[in-house]
């Protein structure tokens, strides 16, 4: 029988490696989509023959399992149905693609949801590192004004030397920034958590530097061939320091074999949604849940 474990900041090293084996491109299948945010979802995971299996409090207090990823992941599942049948609950699970709701074994016994303002905004690299083209032109004049009244500007990887730079500015947006909303709370506290716990997490960082001060930071990390934006933080009364962030975390880490961008999803967030959209994804990545109908193994 499966043994769930707390998700905690010591666990980055066991859970990471199996990142690799999702097949689709959602930040849940990564460091900063989970313990970032073990806590606001309570996340447990457990590992079974070499199987990474995650379960939380998903969108309410039910409970839904991750679809397992690792070197078997269909026996993983049936493990947790059992776990769930000995519990006397429905198995649930979240985050799944559309062509995982194609995977799912006896296909007709789920019971199937999309999972509104979860989608992931998804960008081609290229055009993040670029911003070419005229539906970009915004994104550019706010550039071209930065750039001319901080011609000094300059952008650094994020280390010791830097990183109380970007603590300030954390502090900062926290004490200009209200949004009435447990999600807000809990990333200010996610934010904090990478900070000091840089080397820990080992995100890559960057911060851009102007008037000899940190205006804009963002984190994130490569999963396969897409760059996980899961911090992107700037004054907001530095007119073009989020288009230069965006703009230079793609230039600076969307290399080497990476193909696209995520900058996650909206969590319903209008002015979040505003933003996103005027970058022009080239897809929503949408989210579904489905809770199993049958009392069939899976296998």
């Amino acid at each position: 029988m499966l043994i769930f474990k707390k998700m905690e900041l010591e666990d980055i090293g066991t859970v990471r490696p199996y990142f690799s084996y999702a097949t689709n491109r959602f930040c849940d299948y990564s460091v900063g989509g989970t313990v970032m945010w073990r806590n606001t979802f309570n996340i447990h995971y457990t590992i079974y023959k070499e199987t990474l299996v995650m379960r939380q409090s998903y969108i309410s207090d039910a409970l839904y399992f991750v679809p397992p990823v690792g070197k078997n992941p269909a026996e993983a599942l049936e493990q947790v149905r059992l776990w769930c049948v000995d519990r006397g609950i429905p198995l649930r699970l979240c985050v799944l693609s559309e062509e995982d709701l194609e995977r799912l074994p006896n296909k007709d016994l789920w019971k199937v949801h999309e999972t509104e303002h979860w989608g992931d905004y998804l960008y081609p690299a290229e055009q993040l590192a670029t911003l070419k083209g005229r539906s970009l032109a915004g994104q550019r004049n706010h550039i071209n004004y930065f750039v001319k009244t901080w011609p000094d500007y300059r952008t650094e990887r994020i280390d010791d030397n830097n990183i109380s730079g970007v603590k300030d500015l954390l502090d900062k947006y926290r004490r200009e920034i209200s949004k009435d909303s447990p999600l807000f709370t809990d990333e200010i506290a996610g934010d904090e958590e990478v900070l000091n716990n840089y080397e820990s997490y080992g995100f890559l960082g960057l911060c851009l530097i102007a008037g000899g001060r940190v205006v804009a930071y963002a984190m994130g990390e490569v999963v396969g061939d897409t760059l996980h934006v899961h911090v992107e933080k700037a004054d907001r009364t530095c007119r073009g320091a989020y288009q230069m962030m965006v703009r230079e975390f793609a230039r600076t880490y969307a290399v080497d074999g990476v193909m696209y961008i995520n900058r996650e999803d909206d969590s319903g967030d209008e002015g979040l949604r505003r933003s996103k959209l005027s970058y022009h994804p080239s897809e929503i990545l949408k989210k579904y849940t489905a809770e199993y109908q049958g009392d069939k193994p899976l296998l």
